[in-house]
């Protein structure tokens, strides 16, 4: 039985996680009301996923977020927030943790989340993830969402954007631009996962963008894709 910790200032939204999560099977072991109890309480039952509030008192989430993974890179953390905070778990996502949700809670969206998030923690092999010296960063500008690609990057490093796409699929208007920097190409395995990513995007009703600054990739994207705009910043 997985040992989940629940993290949030609200009194309600504990008792209604905790209520989900054990009538599905799983054994809540704590409880914190903010971000320093939260690390305090992670360091002493060390439990198998953690479910973090973005907005409490003392010591937010994002920062209880960074401060458990500096210590415990294997912590397993799901942010919890609302859709106007949306910035904020993205930086989370950056600093380490597996996935979010997007307020209102109910018991399909946060059992799903969950459970797809454990299976990625149990299986035999570890999730593929970007280069470490190269990794994959997600920032938000104004509400564009934009994934830099570094160009040291296989295919298989695309999938910490497949995870986050996950929780960003029900984000309405979605907009999102990959950043090519200088790369002045993509390997044909690369292009034909960003196809499947793209293809994804657009089907959510979501915007894609891309930007270039090599002539050469500018002309192979043209090629490639069409009706996404290619901007050259």
């Amino acid at each position: 039985m997985k040992r989940i910790m629940i993290v949030d200032d609200s009194t309600v939204m504990r008792k209604n996680l905790r209520s989900i999560l054990t009538q599905a099977g799983y054994e809540v072991i704590a409880e914190a009301v903010n971000g320093e109890e939260a690390y305090q309480t992670y360091v002493r039952l060390l439990p198998d996923l953690v479910t973090m509030d973005v907005t409490m008192p003392i010591m937010n989430g994002l920062e209880a977020v960074k401060k458990i993974r500096a210590d415990y890179a294997d912590a397993c953390i799901i942010v919890i927030s609302a859709f106007d905070q949306r910035s904020m778990l993205f930086e989370a996502l950056e600093h380490g943790a597996k996935h979010y949700i997007i307020k209102p809670i109910t018991a399909d969206k946060l059992l799903n989340v969950v459970e797809k998030v454990l299976a990625a923690e149990s299986t035999s092999e570890p999730m593929p993830s970007a280069n470490p010296d190269q990794p994959v960063s997600i920032s938000n500008r104004n509400g564009m969402f934009v994934v830099a690609i570094p160009q040291k990057l296989s295919a298989e490093g695309l999938q910490p954007i497949k995870s986050a796409l996950q929780g960003l699929l029900f984000i309405k208007p979605l907009h999102i631009a990959f950043d090519f920097n200088e790369a002045p190409f993509l390997e044909q395995s690369i292009l034909a996962e960003l196809t499947e990513i793209i293809k994804t995007i657009r089907q959510a009703e979501g915007v894609v963008q891309l930007i270039a600054r090599s002539q050469e990739l500018q002309v192979s994207l043209t090629q490639h894709f069409s009706g996404i705009t290619i901007t050259y910043e």
